[in-house]
């Protein structure tokens, strides 16, 4: 690419590429002047590919192989790194939401007449699934929203984590076959062989938790709308201010920060859509808009829950078959949804971590069932790894204690990819895992889970 870059710069300026220099995302030209790769681009765009390249010489290398200081370090160390929720714009007003305690679930209608009397409240307006809360601090805001009565209605999904249970037990089924990234050897013919090892795993829905919860400010005015907030998404964030406000995405800004932890969270925009609702009915006002603690625990779209069927065998003390099930909701299908946007074919994030495994079990088999849509989910760190890697190591571990092996000797004998048995060796020998473990009723464990 940098190539292309200078042989753009070259055709633009008359000049032979063996003359030009690169610095800083700069080429420079032999009288000295410089352009950048930005103004360059769109040249480089209508010529051929630069293929023949010759590497620089390590001598010439200034950033490769050297140690070098985040650039945003210092202000992370003092403090003085300013995110999403440490904005403040002149005239803003500070807001939050009062949601259904059913995620997502309708509201039927409210009664504010108590929260509007608070000090400091400047108004209760109505948000979709909820009542928006304005008042000149953000703790005033909290306070009047605990003093709404709302009349929530009833969720799309299960009230008890009894029934999303449920759900996800009779997904086990062949028309939710989603997936089936893995069949090695035999499974059937084994497991009829043995009597086989059998167990179920469950992981529940998690929150994100990041550390700075979830806030935007929001200013509708007569040259469009600004947008500030930390988020991932900033291009579905412009469309859907623009579709709230009624104003053309072009007029839509949107500023993003730094995000004081995100992990997926800020892959969703709720907190921006609902802070446009409110403050496109305070036109001029800028409206900062933040979840409490407790809101951003509750009201989070969280990972998802999942659940893990084992079928097993051992013999001659070795592993020998895994036939593992995995039943979850699509993530992406959930998430997507969110943004008017479908999926197509099977989403392989029921597998993601389960299928990749690098363990040579002669008989292995990882299906993905997809269950069926119950309450909303979103990406969380390593998506369907984060489940899948807990039930994978851990249907390992019932077979390697079926067979009476060693867990990491069994891993190691298992393990078909050189960097996974490298780390396996490293950490054997980190933890003396052979040596004799002091006291009584110790133990040791050990997992390994390849991931994205």
């Amino acid at each position: 690419a940098r190539e292309t870059l200078k042989a753009a710069a070259a055709k633009q300026a008359g000049v032979s590429v063996a003359r030009l220099k690169t610095e800083r995302g700069e080429v420079i030209l032999p009288d000295g002047s410089r352009m950048t790769y930005v103004e360059l681009a769109p040249i480089a765009a209508t010529i051929d590919p630069v293929n023949d390249v010759t590497l620089r010489d390590p001598s010439q290398w200034r950033l490769i192989g050297k140690p070098m200081q985040r650039i945003d370090m210092v202000a992370k160390c003092t403090g003085t790194q300013v995110y999403g929720i440490d904005e403040s714009i002149d005239g803003m007003v500070h807001a939050t939401v009062l949601l259904n305690p059913a995620q997502r679930g309708p509201i039927n209608g409210f009664d504010a007449s108590a929260a509007g009397k608070m000090r400091g409240v400047k108004a209760v307006l109505p948000v979709t699934g909820g009542v928006g809360i304005v008042a000149d601090n953000t703790w005033r805001a909290f306070q009047a929203a605990k003093a709404v009565k709302a009349d929530w209605g009833k969720a799309a999904f299960p009230d008890t984590m009894d029934g999303h249970w449920k759900a996800l037990a009779g997904s086990f089924v062949s028309d939710r076959q989603d997936s089936r990234n893995r069949d090695d050897g035999n499974v059937e013919t084994a497991i009829a062989e043995s009597a086989p090892v059998e167990a179920e795993y469950r992981a529940p829905y998690l929150a994100h938790a990041p550390l700075e919860p979830i806030s935007a400010i929001v200013r509708v005015g007569d040259d469009g709308v600004d947008v500030w907030t930390g988020t991932q998404i900033p291009r579905f964030t412009q469309a859907n201010v623009a579709k709230i406000t009624g104003v053309d995405a072009e007029k839509v800004r949107v500023h993003v920060y730094m995000m004081g932890g995100s992990f997926g969270h800020r892959l969703e925009d709720e907190v921006v859509k609902q802070a446009a609702e409110i403050a496109v009915q305070m036109k001029g006002t800028p409206v900062k808009l933040t979840y409490s603690r407790e809101q951003d625990m509750t009201h989070d779209f969280p990972r998802q829950i999942a659940m893990a069927r084992l079928r097993g065998t051992v013999k001659d003390g070795k592993v020998e078959t895994m036939d593992l099930g995995i039943a979850m909701p699509s993530v992406m299908a959930s998430q997507m949804s969110r943004q008017g946007l479908s999926t197509a074919g099977p989403d392989n994030q029921i597998v993601a971590g389960a299928w990749d495994q690098p363990f040579a079990i002669p008989n292995q088999r990882i299906t993905g069932y997809r269950a069926p849509d119950l309450a909303p989910i979103s990406s969380w760190r390593s998506v369907g790894a984060s489940s899948n890697g807990f039930f994978y190591n851990a249907a390992l571990d019932e077979l390697v204690e079926a067979a009476g092996a060693d867990p990491m000797q069994e891993r190691l004998r298992l393990c078909n990819d050189p960097l996974a048995r490298k780390v396996l060796e490293a950490v054997a020998g980190m933890s003396n895992w052979t040596s004799a473990r002091p006291g009584e009723k110790r133990g040791r464990g050990v997992a390994l889970t390849k991931s994205f």
